[in-house]
């Protein structure tokens, strides 16, 4: 029999191709694919005039640099001002360079304006100089500055939101309102008073952020006739958000209205009553919880389990019964809620959830073991961390699988990282014998460690692997503890440039620690060339 040539022709095509294909190698995968690093930080040459005065002056520089530098230099900057504090002459200088900029450069003037809001809220200079800038003709500037008056504790600030409330632009018009709404719920009486005002003369069609601050204002007799005439008379989403306004204000004729919603037929009003009894924090309609958990449908009876877990939490007369329904369901393994609430049970140390778990850390496998692990580290707590032995009993097992190694880890890592670090990094590592899925398995985990994970790492940075998992993982905790290996890398002339240039940017993104120092005898020590030149610029551009 004669073969046709054709499908030999494509077999032989087909073979050609697997070979060409690269070949994967053999244990850990690169550490570039599986761990990726930052992209590089951006360096600009900074301007003249603050290479003259900034050298030795962190504020002036940072305050320079809002002018010239890129995103993440501006971010520095803020960063670095916000924790410098407004004590002594950061708040004159910024006000000094306001006046200077004048309408000019609304962009700059909104940075200034920001560093502004951060400082002290009892300076009439800086309330003077908000209220100035929000009636700026610059959309930018207005914003800006409307969001810090918000927060401002002088009842003066409302000199700069009230012009603001009847803009033509959207924009603007939007922030001054949300300013407004926000200084009413804090309490401002004339804020107050705008919004009754504006919603008495528009009840049919209230603004939402005015109608669900009313609530707040506090034994005002016009506030709670204003909700009840909304309640009673708006459409279905302005009375719910009402009727909800009032039962957060213990009003007996919304309870009522939300019993008689939980006593409904649709399915709707009974999720949309629970659902505000539970976020008001009130428990009510105990006649029809069994029946809401017998039904067995998922949307209502979490939004049950809610409020009973309020009943629970806050000792209500219906705490018993409320105990009992929500055990019922946990206890349920076919009932559709069962995993949520023996979360919930095993977050308030419930013994019988404690000891569910307690057997599901030692037998399950898979996706079941993987909820039982996100249960245990939403918890917290003594009793998480006594899970977590039981998990570090179970890695003890060398026939365990890959995917339920990877899993425990997770667990004793989020759980208890000062013990877990050790075992974590020799994962990261390959050691143990633990394969490679397991080894770039925990990769994530490793700046869940914090600070005692980079300490670990520092002790693996004699090859390249472990300097590359030590420096993603200092730039991904941030803590000073990390300078001494950073420098070490940036110095050993063995390491890829890639590599030397990556711990170099770390050391200014941390947010601790002597940084400056470290850099400054970093770039001493390195020759001349593009990594010391980096040294210099990153200075100037983050630090």
């Amino acid at each position: 029999m004669r073969v046709s040539p054709v499908p030999v022709a494509v077999v032989g095509v087909l073979l050609g191709l697997v070979y060409l294909l690269p070949e994967r190698a053999g244990g850990i995968d690169p550490i570039r694919r599986e761990f990726p690093a930052a992209p590089p930080l951006d360096v600009v040459e900074p301007p003249a005039y603050t290479l003259q005065r900034g050298a030795q002056d962190d504020v002036l520089r940072s305050l320079d640099r809002l002018a010239w530098g890129g995103h993440a230099g501006l971010v520095a900057s803020m960063d670095h001002l916000r924790d410098v504090g407004h004590d002594g002459a950061l708040t004159p200088e910024v006000l000094s360079r306001l006046e200077a900029l004048g309408p000019h450069d609304p962009i700059q003037t909104a940075k200034l304006v920001t560093v502004l809001a951060n400082g002290p809220t009892d300076d009439p200079a800086v309330l003077d100089m908000l209220v100035q800038q929000a009636l700026s003709w610059s959309t930018l500037v207005t914003m800006q500055a409307l969001r810090a008056l918000a927060y401002q504790d002088d009842p003066l600030a409302m000199m700069g939101i009230y012009p603001r409330l009847g803009d033509p632009d959207p924009s603007v018009r939007q922030v001054a309102r949300s300013a407004l709404a926000y200084r009413a719920k804090e309490g401002d009486r004339e804020a107050q008073h705008l919004i009754l005002e504006e919603v008495a003369a528009a009840a049919s069609n209230p603004d939402l952020a005015y109608l669900v601050v009313l609530e707040h204002f506090e034994e005002n007799p016009e506030a709670h006739e204003l909700l009840t005439r909304i309640a009673n008379e708006g459409d279905e989403v302005l009375s719910l958000i009402a009727w909800a306004g009032l039962l957060r204000s213990n009003d007996p004729a919304a309870r009522a209205h939300f019993e008689d919603m939980l006593a409904a037929d649709d399915h709707v009003p009974r999720v949309n009553a629970l659902r505000v009894a539970a976020s008001a924090r009130v428990v009510l309609g105990e006649e029809v919880w069994e029946a809401i958990v017998d039904d067995k449908l998922q949307p209502e009876v979490l939004t049950l389990a809610a409020m009973l877990l309020v009943a629970v939490d806050e000792g209500h007369p219906s705490a018993p019964e409320a105990q009992r329904l929500l055990e019922k369901v946990a206890m349920d393994p076919l009932h559709p809620c069962t995993v949520e609430v023996t979360d919930a049970l095993f977050e308030r140390n419930h013994p019988w959830a404690i000891e569910k778990t307690r057997g599901e850390l030692k037998a399950y496998v898979g996706a079941q073991l993987n909820e039982t692990v996100s249960r245990v580290i939403r918890g917290g707590g003594a009793v998480s961390r006594e899970m977590a032995t039981l998990a570090f009993e179970r890695l003890g097992d060398p026939h365990l699988r890959d995917v339920e190694r990877v899993l425990l880890a997770r667990l004793v890592a989020h759980v208890d990282p000062a013990r877990a670090a050790d075992l974590v990094v020799r994962y990261a590592m390959g050691g143990e014998g633990v394969s490679a899925d397991v080894s770039n398995g925990v990769l994530d985990l490793l700046e869940r460690l914090g600070p005692v994970g980079v300490q670990r790492l520092t002790g693996e940075i004699g090859d390249e692997r472990g300097a590359r998992l030590f420096v993603r993982t200092a730039a991904a905790v941030r803590s000073g503890v990390a300078l001494p290996g950073l420098a070490a890398v940036v110095k050993d002339a063995e390491f890829p440039e890639d590599l030397r240039r990556e711990a170099l940017d770390s050391i200014v993104g941390l947010v601790d620690g002597p940084r400056v120092e470290i850099l400054h005898a970093v770039a001493s020590d390195l020759p001349v060339g593009a990594l010391r030149q980096r040294a210099r610029l990153l200075f100037w551009n983050y630090l």
